[in-house]
């Protein structure tokens, strides 16, 4: 796969015959997009990413009745999964579909008109009669469209009158997009012209009722263009008419909201003379403080006045335009009709396209040097002009290595060991490939093997012992010696999801319990020793600290969460959480550690409790035991807490993850053990 360098659109036309041709005037990728499509006679054309690969296919329709069709292309093929058609400058391209319409075919367009399926679906209308056509809405046949199979999402829908014009957007803010349809001409509309929206998740469309709708015998609709023209809440619709040169306003911008569904807001009725002809969006500013608006262009026609404004400008945005250095006189023919905006030099602000009967110019930076264009000399139809991208993706020619990475989809915990596998393929077919990790940190690697035949499947080591939660990334890379592999270098990012080491203490309390003697209020304690088991991510270290229960609340009081800790060697416990605050425990002893060297005495502020770890590392049988030293126990109280707390590394995260609170309590009861042990914990 050939990947475009940076993102750009290209124009798409109609020539004199009936051709359908893609103008790439800036070669982002390495070829220029020159495709035409293989038939003529095509009328009109969509643009919409109807096989949801990321760029914008082509969907034109042709012929008159019986023959009248509809014809899907992609005019750059990026899936080996779709067989091309053929190729044009070394570009593969696809006839995705056709369909016969059996009328004559006069709008088209796409949009996002069903939220189930991914991708846009196509709407086109066709003549029934002199005074009557129809509207069908079809749709991918799979929640995986490709393009190539369709069914239809809205049956035939016969309206009584002649639509000419079809826009698709989101106008509601919600569901799927919104159609508009016009009919522009008065005399075959019972004497009116109409514009009607028309929303398709509540049943409008196919039931002919749309939530707004305009008609008039003397002001004639033309145009709508939607978009963003006006910064925060609903695209706009700008729609332009045909009045008369005292008005009323011919230049209306809606807004919708929930209160006065689509209207005009004051000052958005704009009146001049001529009336436009044609209306299309542009943002020539490009991003401007995180704003994103497009600026709203019209032609016109102006007779008897060489240099009256024919390229008007009208911006609504908080960006500031100079209209006198952007809007033209153009040529005195009123040869230039239809126009365009998109960004064809992938510079990031968009250029504005206008066609004539034999010429396409492009202004490369209307923001700034209206007189910076460039010229195409083309055959055009005088009519249909697109900009979109078409190559976002880059295209498909030749053997394409692939990459499937497995074995740690769900992560992996911190302080632990797993592999990476990497099934490698190549178009079904075997090719001789060498394998190597980028700048390999020390916790991934080696490579099982560095080199193969695919299909083959390589294993990474990953060892997480040191690494602490958080997302860590290697890349792998592949080279061939084949000639006709396509992506030589392939690389592969692997991403890695190290997440908290666990740690578990049961049980969660440690309890000494004893029963006074017959008559007696208090008992005669002795010592006694309560086994904790430690489990978890093996390698994980912890601390622990014994202190008295006020102590451990006004920690815990002072924290706000995010807590972690170390433990100093004075015998000082240091808490801090997310937020800058701090608590230090004193706990009046130190860390030792035994004759043996394994055994670790952990700090305790009470003396009448010590605790002793095996390691203070999880390993297999890690135990933690708390002991009663019953010589240093005030007995004549009968009911005493002291709280242990246990803070694991760095590994382990946060709290709550890392911190354990495990109450520790001297009782002197009647009552059963067992039901003891499982009362809640009474703190005075």
């Amino acid at each position: 796969k050939v990947q475009a360098q940076t993102i750009d659109d290209e124009i798409v036309y109609i020539d004199g015959a009936g051709v359908i041709r893609v103008l790439d005037t800036n070669q982002a990728g390495t070829k220029l997009i020159q495709w035409f499509s293989d038939e003529d006679g095509f009328y009109d054309f969509a643009l919409g990413d109807v096989n949801n690969d990321g760029d914008q296919e082509i969907i034109g329709i042709k012929g008159t009745g019986a023959a009248g069709k509809l014809v899907v292309y992609d005019p750059v093929v990026n899936s080996p999964a779709i067989p091309p058609s053929g190729k044009i400058n070394d570009v593969p391209w696809a006839k995705l579909y056709e369909r016969s319409i059996g009328a004559t075919p006069v709008i088209v367009g796409a949009g996002d008109l069903d939220n189930n399926i991914p991708g846009d679906e196509i709407i086109y209308g066709f003549e029934t009669g002199t005074y009557s056509s129809a509207i069908t809405v079809i749709k991918g046949d799979s929640l995986t469209p490709d393009g190539r199979g369709w069914l239809e999402h809205i049956p035939r829908i016969d309206f009584e009158n002649n639509w000419d014009f079809v826009d698709v957007g989101q106008i509601d803010g919600s569901s799927t997009d919104e159609v508009i349809l016009i009919d522009d001409d008065a005399v075959l509309n019972q004497n009116r012209s109409r514009l009607s929206a028309y929303r398709l998740n509540d049943g409008g469309l196919a039931n002919n009722s749309p939530f707004f709708s305009n008609s008039s015998s003397n002001n004639e609709w033309r145009r709508v263009a939607i978009g963003d023209v006006e910064p925060g809440g609903n695209n706009e619709v700008v729609a332009i008419r045909n009045t008369s040169s005292t008005g009323p306003s011919n230049i209306l911008i809606f807004k919708y909201s929930s209160s006065a569904g689509l209207a005009e807001d004051d000052g958005d009725a704009i009146f001049i003379n001529p009336s436009p002809r044609d209306v299309f969006l542009a943002n020539i500013n490009g991003e401007v403080n995180g704003v994103s608006d497009k600026e709203i262009f019209l032609l016109r026609s102006v007779r008897n006045n060489a240099a009256a404004i024919r390229l008007a400008v009208i911006n609504r945005g908080n960006d500031s335009i100079d209209k006198s250095k952007i809007e033209q006189a153009l040529d005195s023919d009123n040869r230039w009709k239809n126009g365009a905006g998109g960004d064809v030099d992938g510079d990031g602000r968009d250029e504005i396209i206008l066609m004539a009967a034999g010429q396409i110019r492009v202004y490369n930076d209307p923001i700034g040097n209206m007189n910076n264009t460039l010229e195409n000399v083309v055959g055009t139809n005088d009519r249909s002009l697109k900009v979109g991208d078409l190559d976002r993706n880059g295209f498909t020619s030749g053997i394409e290595l692939q990459a499937t990475v497995t074995g740690l989809e769900n992560g992996i915990a911190a302080g632990s060991s797993g592999t990476v596998f990497v099934a490698l393929t190549g178009g079904g077919q075997n090719v001789a490939f060498n394998a190597q990790l980028i700048n390999p940190p020390a916790w991934a690697g080696p490579l099982s093997q560095a080199g193969g035949l695919t299909p083959f499947t390589l294993s990474i080591p990953i060892d997480a012992s040191t690494l602490l939660p958080g997302t860590y990334n290697i890349n792998l890379r592949i080279t061939s010696g084949n000639s006709e592999v396509i992506n030589n270098p392939f690389s592969v990012p692997i991403s890695i999801e190290v997440k908290p080491a666990t740690i578990a203490i049961t049980p969660s309390i440690a309890a000494f319990v004893f029963k006074p003697a017959e008559g007696a209020s208090t008992c005669t304690p002795e010592n006694q020793d309560v086994v904790l088991n430690v489990d978890g991510t093996e390698g994980l270290n912890y601390t622990a600290v014994v202190v008295d229960v006020p102590t451990a609340d006004t920690a815990r009081q002072s924290l706000q969460g995010g807590i972690s800790g170390k433990l100093r060697e004075d015998g000082v416990l240091e808490l801090h959480d997310n937020f800058g605050n701090s608590a230090e425990l004193d706990t009046a002893s130190k860390v030792e550690v035994t004759a043996s060297g394994i055994d670790v005495d952990w700090p305790s502020s009470v003396d009448w409790i010590t605790a002793t770890s095996t390691s203070g590392t999880i390993v297999p049988n890690e135990q933690l035991v708390v002991s009663l030293d019953a010589a240093n126990l005030d007995a004549s109280i009968n009911d005493q807490q002291v709280m242990m707390i246990i803070i694991a590394d760095a590994r382990a995260g946060a709290a709550p993850e890392n911190v354990r609170f495990v109450p520790v309590r001297y009782l002197c009861t009647n009552a059963p053990v067992s039901l003891i042990v499982h009362l809640p914990v009474v703190r005075n």
